[in-house]
């Protein structure tokens, strides 16, 4: 079977429609500022915090990201995705802007915890309203390729962000702030400006409504292949989280200069924004399953090599361009699946997802650290445990045991 001519990026912006276009250019915009995510640590120890309190605020961070999700899914079918989104951003630039003066060790702590938590939870709170436009404005045998321009968006801005924040903080680290606040306010503006207004029709029954939310979170809660699923991105999310968190530690501890670590990001960066089209319009011609399947293994096998590699430069690099391939051979199809459950629910399934995305990014530093302390080799053996349950659990949630059972097959 001959495979199909990928178009450009800017072919297949154009082939889709403005409320698209509009989205990604504000992802792109408020990924570009969001340094908070990248360089909490580095700022709280140049503000003199400890290293403790320094890793308490990211796993506070991390726990605001996780109720971020999930308010953001149940806000935007209250209020629209629109309005949610534009909450979302607003609240994010409100708390930006104030963290150079709350964050900091003359304050008591639950002040600067508590304005971290904020952070982490405006930081995520307008993503699923976002991905349920992004899914209700792409045709259902384009929602892979959709989620990868959107994936491409974040991972461009996630590039280049962390160049500028690097240039602000040799001015002033309250300008990184600023400058994150301003590029969250301009999502929020072309939200308002561009997105369509999808907010529910209102009615004086709002006990009614929030009985139908909590009927398709239950719904959610009750859908155990899903679950199983929602099992699969957390353990592989906390896998991926590793190359962040424990693989710059296990590089240092070996000796080798930490550009070597700057080095393999700059490639993982550079595939995913050159390949990832490429490989998604491979990849969706199959049933959703199997690319997640095989990406998901690929990639959490190839952070597990890490701790064979380690030893040499060129070993890094090989063991990093087989884990960006399977990044993305299976990352656009798995946020794209609960994209293909019905509308009425989409918007709780997409949260669900990307909750338990920013949990196993919250609790995959903390269990890769631990064990890196233990015995370094410890990490790499969980990586690989973890690669297994999640092939498992990907088995189990996402290939139909039968015709018409569940989800749809391919996203």
């Amino acid at each position: 079977m001959t495979t199909p001519a990928t178009p450009s990026v800017f072919a297949l912006l154009r082939s889709t429609n403005a409320t698209v276009r509009f989205l990604l250019l504000g992802a792109f915009i408020n990924q570009l500022g969001f340094f908070i995510q990248a360089f909490l640590v580095v700022f709280m120890l140049a503000r003199t915090f400890t290293p403790i309190q320094a890793g308490l605020g990211v796993t506070l961070l991390g726990v605001g990201a996780v109720a971020g999700t999930l308010i953001g899914a149940t806000l935007g079918g209250r209020i629209g995705n629109r309005n949610a989104v534009i909450a979302g951003t607003l609240a994010l630039a409100g708390s930006v802007a104030a963290a150079p003066f709350l964050v900091t060790p003359a304050l008591p702590a639950p002040v600067w915890g508590a304005t971290i938590l904020l952070m982490g939870l405006f930081g995520q709170l307008f993503r699923p309203p976002a991905a349920t436009i992004l899914s209700q404005h792409i045709p259902a045998d384009q929602q892979a390729m959709g989620f990868s321009m959107y994936r491409i968006a974040l991972n461009l801005g996630a590039t280049l962000g962390p160049l500028l924040a690097t240039a602000l903080s040799r001015l002033d680290w309250a300008a990184v702030f600023w400058v994150n606040a301003a590029c969250s306010l301009a999502f929020a503006v072309i939200a308002f400006l561009k997105l369509p207004n999808d907010r529910p029709v209102t009615t004086p029954d709002r006990p009614a409504a929030a009985a139908s939310s909590a009927s398709q979170w239950g719904q959610v809660l009750t859908d155990g292949r899903f679950l199983a699923f929602l099992g699969a991105m957390l353990f592989s999310s906390m896998v991926y989280i590793q190359v962040f968190s424990t693989l710059p530690m296990a590089i240092e501890a070996s000796g080798k200069d930490l550009a070597v670590y700057s080095t393999l990001l700059t490639i993982s960066s550079a595939m995913v924004i050159a390949m990832e089209l490429k490989i998604t319009a491979l990849v969706k011609r199959y049933a959703a399953w199997l690319p997640a399947l095989v990406g998901t293994t690929v990639l959490c096998l190839s952070v597990s090599s890490f701790g064979l590699t380690m030893g040499s430069t060129p070993g890094l690099i090989l063991s990093v361009i087989f884990m960006v391939l399977g990044l993305m051979t299976s990352g656009p199809t798995m946020f794209a699946y609960p994209a293909s459950f019905p509308l009425e629910v989409r918007g709780k399934y997409i949260g669900a997802n990307q909750a338990a995305f920013s949990a196993g990014n919250a609790l995959g530093p903390i269990a890769g650290v631990a064990l890196f302390r233990a015995e370094p080799t410890l990490v790499w053996v969980g990586c690989l445990a973890l690669t297994l349950a999640s092939a498992g659990l990907i088995l189990i949630g996402m290939r139909p045991a039968r015709a018409g059972m569940g989800a749809p097959a391919s996203a």
